[in-house]
Parts: C-alpha cells; sequence; structure tokens
C-alpha cells in the first residue's frame, strides 16, 4: 500500500519511480512477433505506431506518411498528427481508430511497405509508485541521500557539499508536470522561480502537475534545499497524466519536444534529460531515447521498482535497457541495493532511493510541504542533478560519453551490497579523488 509521510520541513527530497507497461515509392516493415503480440494482448487494439527505417531522406518520409494516411483512411482510420521526429535518427507515425476486424489488413499493408521498419501496438502507460512510510525510523535515515553521496564513507556528517551547483544548466524533467510555485523551486537568493513550463501540447490540456510525482522528481534533483544541483533550471515536459499514465506515443513526443527545445535553443552542452519512469522492453521506445543521446544530450533513467515487490533484471524494461541512456537504481541508507530495486549489467550507476522527503503538491496552500518517498525515480532524478554539476563545471566537453565516464569514474567503488551482478558504483559529487 503507498504511504506518503507529509512534513512542513525542507530537507533532503526523495521520489518514487513510474513503471510504464510505457507505402509504396520506396516508403520495410519487419513487423516483429513478439512486439506485436503483446501489444494485441496488453495494448489498445485500435493504435499502432510505425517506426521509419530511414529519417534522412525529407522528401521521401513526406510521401511514406503521405501513403500512410491514404491507406489508412480506407479503413476509417486516420495518422494523429504528421512524422514524430527525435533527432535525425528516429521518426514515428501513429496510427489511430484501426477497428479489430481490420487489424490484419492493415498491418499486412504496412508490412509490405519497404519504408519502414517495425510496428507495434500503443501500449497503455501506468505509475507504479513505491511509497514508504518512515515515521517511525529516525530524522537521519529521511535525510541521509545527499549528505550520502558527498562522501565515500557512510559515517555521515549532516551537511551537503557538492564540486558545484548546476549554475547555468538545465534539467528537462518528463513527468506529470511540475508545481513551479514550491519554494524550493525559487532561485538561491528566494527570488523567481527556476522552473519553466513548456509549450509542449501534451494531450491533457494542461501543464499543472495534479500527481506530485514529477515535483518531487524535480526537487530531488534541483530544489534549492533539497537538490543535487541547486541552481540549475527546470524545463517541465507533461508526458503523464493526472494519475501518472500515458502511451508510448506519449513519451515519444514529449522526448522529440525536448530534444527540439534542446536543439533550438542551443543548449546540447548544458542539458540533460530525466526520465523517472519504465515500460516493458520495447524498440521504439529504445530508439528514440537512443536518437536523443545520439544528438549530444544525455538521457538520465531510472531502472524501475521490479514487479510486486522483488527486483528484475533492468535489461528487461525500456528505456533502462537502451544502450546509450544513464540506467539507475536505488540503494538505501546502509549502502544496499534494496529488493524492489531492478538490478543487472544495464544499470550504470547507483544513487539512494529509500525514505527520503520530496516536495510535495499534497496541499495547494503551502508551498514549502514535502513527502516521503522510495524508489528508483529519486536515484534517476539525483544522476540527472549530478549530470547538471558536470555540465557547469566544464560545458565545452560535455558528450553523453564524457559525462559517462565522469560519473563512472568518481563513483564510489566497491561499497554496496544486496545485488552482485549489478555495478557496484555509488554516485559521488562531492569534493576530493576521482576514484
Amino acid at each position: 500500500m503507498d504511504v506518503r509521510h507529509h512534513a512542513h520541513i525542507r530537507v533532503f527530497v526523495a521520489v518514487t519511480c513510474i513503471i510504464v507497461h510505457v507505402l509504396g515509392n520506396g516508403c520495410v516493415v519487419h513487423a516483429f512477433g513478439k512486439e506485436t503480440k503483446r501489444a494485441a494482448t496488453n495494448g489498445m487494439d485500435e493504435e499502432y505506431i510505425v517506426s521509419l527505417k530511414d529519417c534522412s531522406d525529407v522528401k521521401a518520409v513526406k510521401n511514406c506518411v503521405k501513403q500512410i494516411k491514404a491507406m489508412t483512411s480506407r479503413y476509417g482510420a486516420s495518422v494523429d498528427g504528421d512524422v514524430t521526429r527525435v533527432g535525425d535518427q528516429a521518426c514515428f507515425v501513429f496510427i489511430k481508430g484501426i477497428k479489430k476486424k481490420d487489424k490484419d489488413r492493415v498491418m499486412k499493408a504496412l508490412r509490405k511497405d519497404p519504408m519502414t521498419e517495425d510496428v507495434t501496438g500503443n501500449e497503455r502507460v501506468r505509475k507504479a509508485a513505491r511509497c514508504m512510510d518512515t515515521r517511525s525510523g529516525s530524522l537521519l535515515e529521511q535525510l541521509y541521500g545527499l549528505d550520502r553521496i558527498d562522501q565515500r564513507n557512510n559515517n555521515l556528517d549532516n551537511s551537503y557539499t557538492p564540486i558545484a551547483n548546476g549554475a547555468g544548466t538545465f534539467i528537462y524533467i518528463l513527468d506529470t508536470g511540475v508545481r513551479p510555485t514550491h519554494d524550493e523551486f525559487r532561485s538561491p537568493d528566494g527570488g523567481e522561480s527556476r522552473v519553466t513550463l513548456s509549450e509542449h501540447q501534451n494531450p491533457y490540456g494542461t501543464n499543472d502537475d495534479n500527481d506530485g510525482h514529477g515535483t518531487g522528481v524535480a526537487s530531488m534533483a534541483a530544489g534549492r534545499t533539497l537538490g543535487v544541483a541547486p541552481e540549475a533550471r527546470i524545463i517541465s515536459v507533461r508526458i503523464l497524466d493526472d494519475v501518472g499514465e500515458a502511451t508510448i506515443r506519449d513519451i515519444i513526443k514529449g522526448v522529440a519536444f525536448a530534444v527540439d527545445h534542446i536543439k533550438h535553443n542551443n543548449r546540447k552542452d548544458k542539458s540533460v534529460i530525466n526520465m523517472s519512469l519504465e515500460a516493458n522492453r520495447n524498440r521504439f521506445f529504445n530508439k528514440a531515447v537512443n536518437s536523443a543521446v545520439n544528438m549530444g544530450i544525455t538521457v538520465v533513467v531510472a531502472a524501475g521498482n521490479g514487479v510486486n515487490g522483488k527486483g528484475i533484471n533492468a535489461c528487461t524494461t525500456s528505456p533502462g535497457s537502451a544502450a546509450k541512456v544513464l540506467t539507475v537504481t536505488a540503494s538505501n541508507p546502509r549502502d544496499r541495493i534494496p529488493r524492489f530495486a531492478n538490478f543487472g549489467k544495464c544499470v550504470d550507476i547507483v544513487a539512494p532511493g529509500v525514505g527520503i522527503l520530496a516536495a510535495s503538491i499534497s496541499d495547494p496552500n503551502d508551498n514549502t510541504i514535502t513527502e516521503t518517498f522510495t524508489g528508483t525515480s529519486m536515484s534517476s532524478a539525483y544522476v540527472a542533478g549530478a549530470v547538471a554539476i558536470r555540465l557547469s563545471r566544464n560545458p565545452k566537453n560535455s558528450s553523453p560519453a564524457r559525462v559517462r565516464k565522469w560519473l563512472i569514474n568518481r563513483a564510489t567503488k566497491g561499497r554496496l551490497g544486496g545485488r552482485r551482478n549489478t555495478p557496484n558504483r555509488l554516485l559521488f559529487v562531492g569534493c576530493g579523488n576521482t576514484t
């Protein structure tokens, strides 16, 4: 059962994770049976996503989309908008309104088309927030997160002293939205909010956070008293609805928006994308986030919270299994990877994620309230903040590969217990040597 502990104090933050279960004229579809079967049983039968093989030929892509529209219209279906591009290497077409009786004929037509790479159902996305009531624990346990990542040993000194504060950087929070009026998001001197609500055209009609997950994640990454990078700016890209649900389509569109926004504003060398969510392993999801990294943008994701309280191999999830993202799992106050946290070789680094406080939206009249969460979402947010610290120190050498190397080289090695088949690297942003 989810239990949230509310507190009117400003301290270190944490937040939960999300699990998302997120034709002619040269215009080839290779349908993958496993993906298609899962979509038919777990997805929404009337919506499909087509991944195009080649995005470089703009004219060919345009013609392909035109022909997909003509073909689907014959069955009373339609294309949702136009082609959605994530950088230069991933293009997607979203089809809606396909009747179950017409599905096989539409899929057959798509498979004959040489311009498409893959096709699958548009699966639903849902949040699996794992909250933890820590009222019976000590206050220090609630505050350990930031304190732990600025020192090598687990003898906490009740302080947080990072090597930089993230000034001049941008953390893109792809989530349920962010409450910009929360006190955690004011500038260091208590002035204006550091949150920008993006103009992403989400299907919900508002950028407000009515769930609380996004606000908590953002405060973990960049809260002024709770965050890893307290001077970084936050760009909120809402991709999840009021109860933390969406579809793979919604997520891909959000990634596409963030990549375009970063590119348009010429800030690749000072931006990081955080996605505190998880899906069944999905080729399209992975392709979208890998394409963002190929554009020169570091992407940080949660490894996930497992199934029924037991962690699973992160390589079976998306986007955690994507080759180029930074996948983060959780540790507890005793420097152990907890039972619920996903694990395995696809994990890149570990960060605190058990029983920590986050900024809350639970009281609409109180912009200082916090609540207690547990999950790999907050671990991902910590690492996103750490990336902002790295970018603020050396933006000219800020490729995702360099950022990954910096994080891994600086990580505290060999201190973690609980999962022997997971890289033993605990996030470190304190002063001192890099080993």
